[in-house]
């Protein structure tokens, strides 16, 4: 490649990058940080230089080595902590870029922006991004169009946009520059193109027109940006929105199932340690808005309400926050407390997990900005670290909710309720439009009933459960007897059968005085959150103090109290559903539903990791390397048994010729065939390029036998060729596609034998002619034509004036 061709590639590897950097910025929104842009660019110089380096080399496998590259430079720039001496990569360095490129999309538009960019796998994309576009600029750099490299570039920006957010605004000046940049590319590649003019003044006129044109161009986008509204997000189309979150809650049973075990089985055990909440602050753990007649439960996400308690996306280490309020930052340490639903206290801003499992807790965690909780589906356990920084809102008097209305929020449809809460709220409420006062005046009544957490000493039963047996039983009884789960969600149903929005909280409410941080079973408790405008969730707690006990406790057994022990709902309440394993979404459990006969567990690490990480890019590039193989063999079965003697003949030099380029022998478009074979320096290869020449330029019509004479020299040749040469240089050659793509040769025949085809019909001698090389340059044309004073062989060199021609002697050669 000359100096001048390597200036011009250089531009234009400089240009892509520009324009490349310009276009990744976009993502700016997506990611927490600039280290991506970093990265992206980063990606961009590398894919520029095996680009510019490719051409240089005159490499023809330019994919594949950017494939190796990519595997050699991606770990020291995305994941240099799991590389050798953060330069080579190791296993986990190459299980990890697997893993960034395979998942990385997905994690991306699962992940609610912004993304972390201390996460390797989460910027394998835009490094991906950046030396893809940089390597394909460059290679399309090399057409002659003067818009070609504008493909990879406008693709790149469609990536951006669509793996970008709603909210992504490109600045006016970016994108005036972006314009700019492009327009003085294509200009400058048009002027390579039609070469330099001999106008005096020329070059001051092509500087003037562009600039004033970019000036004029980039004021009125400016203007316009000025004067119409930007796009609203909801005009704007992005894959997220169209990505479904992983997490499924109606998976696992309810939080508020498993209510009493904190009571009775954990009450003195420390559930978790935290530190730094301010007093009065409460722990929240679940929130349950949907009802079935059995259990208050976390509304699916997928196919619920856009305000539905169950929809969980993956988030950054910044999580964005309108809430105002008093601002904390909380350590807490996990215990005896074993579950999926995280901790959490007011409005998430930032968690940071600790200790040895702190990457798989930032990998599982989800997170409900709506309802502000948290959910880690492998479960949290003993040891489990993490801090949070947080902003609990203030929560209004019973004054300021006075003067407010119930707000409108999309709730799931409750059913099983029974008829029971709707007709006792009615008597409560006192009928009428439904107030703040109206709410309250039912919270105060189910506060004058009797606690029990099922202790028998009362001698009044009072089983766990929420289901419509046990609420039904509940309001019927003499006297109001249960924990927080009942009056919790009786409370939720009477509310929303009055049409109020309201749902069930299930949290930890720490003493307000001498907390000393430990939050043991018996702080664990459930509330209800009613939604007002203008004032957000505001919570109401309708359980009795634990001190009012029921009142049948001082009166002597008699028949009644037995009919209340044995009444039905007593009989058929619901016992607490078990908690989930933490191992309740490994990601091994469904692997053999994919390998059948394979028991996946039972296999040593390293096994697994081969099966899981190795196998299936080995398997690919096997299969990829089959079928170049296959190409190659289903193509010389065709080239031996199709068409007449001379096109067999023609396609067994052509296969000679092929089987060079493959081992990356340069023949040119004007050379002959003995020209060939005499720089190969082979007897067998002159031999089979004296039978050609003789097939096709000899007088008559060679026979079948002849042709399959030539086949059978074919492989002599090619073993004389191969002499010296290694194993693996062969078997590289027989995997190389160079040979499978059409070489300009090839290119301008056809073309020259469509143009001829319009004045002429060639015969069938000259057809075979021009699938066999070209001669030299100034004395052949692409086929051979009979002219007077041929001599007798027959063969000719005809020159590309049409009335001159060179005999030549008895040799062959032409």
């Amino acid at each position: 490649m000359s100096t001048t061709v390597l200036q011009q590639r250089g531009m234009d590897a400089a240009f892509m990058v520009v324009l490349g950097t310009i276009t990744l910025a976009g993502l700016d929104r997506t990611y927490d940080g600039p280290r991506y842009l970093v990265v992206g660019v980063i990606g961009l110089c590398i894919g520029a230089i095996v680009g510019v380096l490719t051409e240089r080399l005159r490499a023809s496998t330019s994919a594949a080595i950017g494939v190796v590259v990519y595997l050699l430079t991606c770990g020291p720039v995305v994941l240099p902590e799991t590389t050798i001496a953060a330069v080579l990569p190791s296993a986990q360095t190459l299980a990890g870029i697997t893993d960034g490129t395979v998942n990385g999309w997905r994690d991306m538009l699962t992940t609610q922006p912004p993304l972390p960019t201390v996460s390797g796998p989460l910027l394998v994309p835009p490094f991906l991004l950046g030396l893809a576009a940089g390597l394909a600029g460059v290679l399309v750099a090399r057409l002659r169009l003067a818009l070609a490299p504008l493909v990879p570039v406008l693709s790149l920006v469609a990536l951006v946009i669509l793996f970008g957010t709603e909210l992504s605004k490109p600045p006016t000046l970016f994108a005036c520059l972006f314009v700019a940049l492009t327009l003085l590319w294509g200009t400058l590649r048009h002027h390579r193109r039609i070469g330099p003019t001999r106008t005096e003044g020329s070059a001051l006129r092509r500087l003037a027109t562009p600039t004033v044109l970019l000036v004029v161009a980039s004021l009125s986008v400016a203007a316009f940006d000025s004067v119409v509204s930007p796009v609203s997000a909801e005009d704007r189309y992005v894959l997220r929105d169209h990505v479904l979150p992983p997490f499924d809650p109606s998976a696992y049973p309810s939080p508020l199932s498993g209510f009493r075990q904190y009571e009775k089985r954990l009450r003195d055990d420390v559930l978790f340690t935290v530190s730094g909440l301010p007093a009065g602050a409460r722990l929240r753990l679940a929130t349950m808005d949907s009802y079935d007649g059995v259990v208050w439960n976390v509304v699916n996400g997928n196919g619920g309400p856009a305000d539905g308690s169950g929809v969980f996306d993956r988030v950054g280490s910044r999580i964005p926050t309108d809430s105002n309020g008093q601002s904390a930052h909380l350590q807490i340490t996990i215990g005896a407390y074993s579950d999926i639903w995280m901790p959490t206290a007011g409005a998430l801003r930032k968690v940071t997990f600790e200790g040895d499992r702190a990457d798989g807790l930032t990998e599982s965690f989800r997170y409900n900005t709506r309802t502000s909780i948290g959910v880690i589906p492998t479960g949290l356990g003993t040891g489990d670290s993490y801090s949070m920084d947080v902003v609990i809102p203030a929560e209004p008097s019973a004054q300021d909710l006075a003067g407010l209305s119930f707000g409108s929020v999309t709730l799931p449809d409750l059913t099983g309720v029974p008829d029971e809460v709707a007709a006792v709220a009615s008597d409560w409420a006192g009928g009428g439009s439904v107030t703040s006062t109206h709410l309250q005046t039912i919270v105060d009544a189910l506060k004058h009933g009797a606690f029990s957490d099922g202790d028998q000493q009362s001698g009044v039963a009072s089983p766990p459960g929420h289901g419509a047996n046990r609420i039904r039983g509940f309001l019927n009884a003499p006297e109001l007897v249960g924990d927080a789960e009942q009056y919790s969600a009786t409370l939720g149903l009477m509310a929303r059968a009055l049409g109020v929005p309201a749902r069930v909280v299930l949290g930890a409410i720490p003493p307000a005085k001498d907390f000393d941080g430990k939050v043991t079973g018996a702080m664990v408790s459930a509330w209800v959150e009613v939604y007002f405008a203008g004032a957000g969730w505001v919570p109401f707690f309708p359980t009795p103090d634990v001190n009012s006990k029921p009142k049948k406790v001082t009166v002597k057994p008699d028949q009644n109290v037995e009919g209340q022990v044995l009444d039905p709902p007593v009989v058929q309440a619901q016992p607490p559903r078990p908690l989930p394993p933490p191992q309740a979404e490994e990601p091994n459990e469904n692997v053999n539903c994919l390998l059948g006969w394979l028991c996946f567990n039972g296999l040593p690490k390293w096994a697994q990791w081969t099966i899981k990480y190795v196998a299936p890019p080995v398997l690919a590039i096997t299969a990829l390397l089959f079928a170049i193989v296959m190409a190659k063999a289903v193509r010389r079965r065709r080239r031996r048994r199709r068409g007449t003697p001379v096109a067999r003949v023609c396609g067994a030099w052509q296969e000679f010729v092929d089987r060079l380029r493959d081992q990356g022998v340069r023949c040119s478009a004007y050379d002959t065939r003995l020209d060939i074979a005499a720089r190969l320096g082979g007897t067998t290869a002159q031999r089979l390029a004296v039978l050609a020449d003789a097939a096709v330029f000899g007088p008559g019509d060679p026979s079948m036998q002849y042709a399959r004479d030539v086949w059978a020299t074919l492989p002599r040749a090619v073993h004389e060729v191969n002499v010296g040469r290694s194993r693996w240089l062969r078997f590289l050659a027989a995997i190389n596609p160079n040979s499978l793509r059409p070489d300009a040769r090839t290119i301008a025949m056809l073309a020259a034998a469509a143009r001829r085809r319009t004045t002429r019909r060639s015969p069938p001698r000259l057809a075979a002619q021009a699938a066999s090389p070209q001669p030299r340059a100034g004395h052949h044309t692409l086929a051979p034509r009979q002219c007077a004073g041929a001599p007798a062989c027959g063969c000719v060199k005809v020159c590309r004036a049409p009335r001159r021609h060179r005999p030549h002697g008895p040799s062959g050669a032409g």
